[in-house]
């Protein structure tokens, strides 16, 4: 508060030269009519018994303290006194009894006042007022959609500043510079936390982890799906404080770390390209020994373009062709973290422009908001069931479920894909052949199998070579490329590791992917009993789909990444036997030649020089041979 003769917070009016004393003003007085007259003494109470509550319970439960009146007598403004389990839960909080606790009864704007008296000393009525106007002036349907994204954009603004009091400001590259070489032990926790947040956004990483054993504790980073250590020896006091204030940041109680599972949401302001930006981080936390550990996970890594992902065009060319049809089921597969999110965000924006379509999501949690599709977050109290019949209530024209969960939810999918809705889903599954499999041994009929499918996408990804740093690998340019690839210039290249990439050798990553379209031929194959393994094989043998194998050979001969990349992630599938390259029998370039499939390559005229010289490269098959030899 400003020291001013006449302070105005919102409808809050308080004379800082009248001396009157909290008990002139009447209980019901003080919490019904803010507008009423009060002195400094009125304000110092009501914002340091404020603090008494954690900010989190006042929000959650609309309450306020606005007095101590004892050692563990409380006056509580509230907006539903009548909720037993609220009162409660925050009795608990102040360590007392409902007996013990004045409450009043306030409408929503008074505790809104109150709490930006208590929690929000820098929020004005403006503000509040801002956030009114906008909402009640959005145009919908005909009418000023120019005006409505106006008040949009106020709403957001004003939002923002009402909301400031949970933003972490990493903005200051002086800070930065100045801690980047002082030891964890060296610096006050807080400024070790904020290094480390600008740390991990700097390195563009995925995730953080904060760990600990028996004599310290560390700080690693995931980037392209491969964690490396960044603080290390961290004194175990020094990292319970970290926990301690990562925790207060996302507005939870550090002292429930170690009793359950906590989540919730970091906000930053950081640097990106110069220019401060908005972002979030997903905390979780689990009551782990010797210290609660927490993951903190970035939400700026999205792609939601199919074609960033790194699909081939002829994949391309499958994945527009299956959800351009009015029915049906593509199932997007693979294990976790191979792309499966980014993938389905790629597939909304493809479907999302135009916008003539009704698209319901579900999801747990719902990880890519949109204005442009209904989300439904799935529940203890609203089921995966429940919201799917509800959502067929709606008159969808699309329905994207989370994940395919059990047969009661698999054979709901393949109905609503046979009854007029495209149905996207993602499944957990090693490649497509473990696709049908499991389908048919979980019990679906054959019969329903086939005639839902639209596609099944399976896929992984691979680190791609840092462009700073990669080098040639001589060894491998003369053994993987053909003699007159390599009179072209050709080169296969290696990894080495450089500041850019954190000497990782690899920056970003790329998908490795197998796209099936359930084409005729498919769909009787699949009711006429044959099992995924023959369905696989045909399909490359004819040239309806490109193997992961050959996908990846494609991918090293081009100088994306490496033979050992592809190896190390692909481990699962060239262990079994439905996925070893010598169940395939024709090379990238035969399968993609096939112009009768459906699977179709790019016109000459417009084919790239890389794509022009693809058959430069040696066979997949022959590229795991050599190796496993």
């Amino acid at each position: 508060m400003s020291a001013h003769d006449e302070v105005r917070d919102g409808e809050f009016v308080f004379d800082l030269n009248q001396e009157t004393s909290l008990s002139t003003v009447q209980p019901r007085q003080l919490a019904a009519s803010p507008q009423e007259t009060a002195s400094k003494e009125i304000i110092r109470r009501v914002t340091a018994a404020a603090g008494v509550l954690p900010r989190y319970k006042a929000e959650r439960h609309r309450a306020i303290v606005l007095d101590r009146t004892g050692s563990r007598s409380f006056r509580l403004a509230m907006v539903n006194p009548g909720d037993v389990d609220a009162c409660e839960d925050i009795a608990r909080a102040l360590k007392t009894t409902t007996q013990h606790i004045q409450i009043d009864r306030v409408d929503e704007d008074t505790y809104l006042q109150y709490f930006r008296l208590a929690y929000l000393e820098g929020t004005t009525r403006e503000d509040h007022d801002a956030i009114q106007a906008a909402r009640t002036s959005v145009v919908w349907g005909e009418g000023d959609k120019q005006g409505a994204a106006k008040a949009n954009e106020n709403a957001v603004k004003a939002e923002a500043a009402t909301s400031n009091f949970n933003l972490q400001d990493l903005t200051d590259t002086a800070e930065y510079n100045r801690n980047i070489n002082r030891q964890p032990w060296e610096m006050p926790t807080r400024d070790f936390v904020r290094l480390i947040l600008m740390e991990f956004i700097r390195a563009q990483a995925s995730d953080l982890h904060v760990e600990a054993g028996s004599t310290g504790g560390r700080i690693r980073f995931r980037a392209d799906g491969v964690p490396f250590p960044r603080f290390e020896n961290i004194p175990m006091q020094k990292a319970k404080q970290v926990v301690s204030s990562l925790t207060s940041m996302g507005s939870l109680p550090p002292a429930e770390l170690k009793f359950r599972p906590l989540n919730t949401t970091i906000r930053l302001r950081v640097l990106k390209n110069g220019q401060p930006e908005e972002t979030e981080l997903r905390f979780s936390s689990i009551p782990a020994s010797p210290l609660p550990e927490i993951v903190l996970r970035s939400q700026d890594n999205i792609i939601d373009k199919l074609e960033l992902i790194g699909l081939l065009q002829p994949q391309l060319d499958v994945i527009h062709q299956a959800i351009a049809q009015p029915q049906g089921i593509v199932v997007i597969t693979g294990p976790t973290g191979s792309g499966k999110t980014n993938t389905l965000a790629g597939v909304f924006t493809h479907l999302e422009e135009p916008d003539d379509k009704k698209i319901i999501e579900m999801a747990d949690p719902i990880e890519i908001y949109s204005n442009r599709r209904s989300q439904m977050q799935i529940t203890k109290t609203a089921s995966w069931m429940d919201c799917f019949h509800a959502c067929l209530r709606q008159d969808p024209d699309v329905i994207a479920l989370g994940e395919l969960r059990g047969l009661d939810t698999v054979n709901v999918a393949l109905d609503a894909a046979l009854t007029g809705h495209l149905v996207l889903a993602t499944y957990h599954t090693v490649n497509i052949e473990t696709t049908f499999t499991r389908f048919l041994k979980m019990g679906v009929t054959r019969d329903l199998l086939a005639d839902g499918l639209n596609a099944i996408v399976s896929q992984r990804l691979v680190r791609v070579l840092c462009r700073e740093c990669k080098e040639v690998d001589e060894e491998n340019t003369q053994a993987l490329l053909k003699p007159e690839a390599i009179a072209q210039g050709r080169k296969i290249y290696k990894p080495k590791g450089c500041s850019f990439c954190y000497g990782q050798g690899f920056k970003g990553r790329t998908a490795l992917a197998e796209v099936l379209l359930i084409r005729d031929e498919i769909k009787y194959m699949i009711a006429a009993g044959k099992d995924g393994r023959e369905i696989v094989e045909r399909a490359v043998e004819n040239g309806w789909m490109l193997s992961m194998q050959q996908v990846a050979s494609h991918k090293i001969q081009s100088g994306e990444t490496t033979l050992k990349e592809v190896e190390r992630v692909m481990k699962l599938t060239v262990e079994t036997p439905s996925a070893s390259h010598a169940d395939y029998s024709h090379a990238a370039d035969t399968s993609a030649s096939a112009s009768s499939s459906g699977v179709r390559r790019p016109a000459a005229s417009t084919a790239s020089a890389e794509e022009e010289g693809e058959q430069d490269f040696v066979d997949a098959e022959e590229i795991f041979d050599e190796e496993a030899a």
